[in-house]
C-alpha cells in the first residue's frame, strides 16, 4: 500500500509539472515525450551496469574465495552504493552515447 501511494504521489507531482512547464514556460507537448523517452533509455542503460557490476562483483568474490584461502561473502555485493555508482556509470555512457547532448 505503501508503494502505491508512492507511485500515486510521483505520477501526481509529474502531471503537475507538466502542467506548469506548458503554462508558464510554454513548452511544447512533444519536448516532454522527448524528456520521457530520454528518461526511459537512460533507466534501461542503468539497469543494465547495475546487472553487470553486480555479475561481475559475484565473479570476483567467487574467485577469491576459489583463489585464495580468504573468503568474501557474496552478500558484499548488496551494497545500495552499487546502484549509484551504477547510475553514474549509465549517465556517462548515456552522455557519451548521445554526443554529449542530453
Amino acid at each position: 500500500m505503501e508503494s502505491l501511494f508512492i507511485a500515486v504521489v510521483a505520477v501526481g507531482s509529474s502531471l503537475g509539472l507538466l502542467v506548469l512547464a506548458r503554462a508558464i514556460l510554454k513548452i511544447p507537448f512533444r519536448a516532454a515525450w522527448a524528456a520521457g523517452t530520454a528518461l526511459l533509455e537512460f533507466v534501461a542503460l542503468w539497469v543494465v551496469c547495475f546487472g553487470a557490476n553486480l555479475g561481475l562483483g559475484l565473479l570476483l568474490a567467487i574467485a577469491v574465495r576459489t583463489l585464495t584461502t580468504r573468503f568474501i561473502s557474496a552478500y558484499v555485493v548488496n551494497d545500495p552504493s552499487l546502484a549509484v555508482i551504477s547510475a553514474l556509470q549509465a549517465f556517462v555512457v548515456y552522455w557519451w552515447a548521445r554526443g554529449g547532448r542530453a
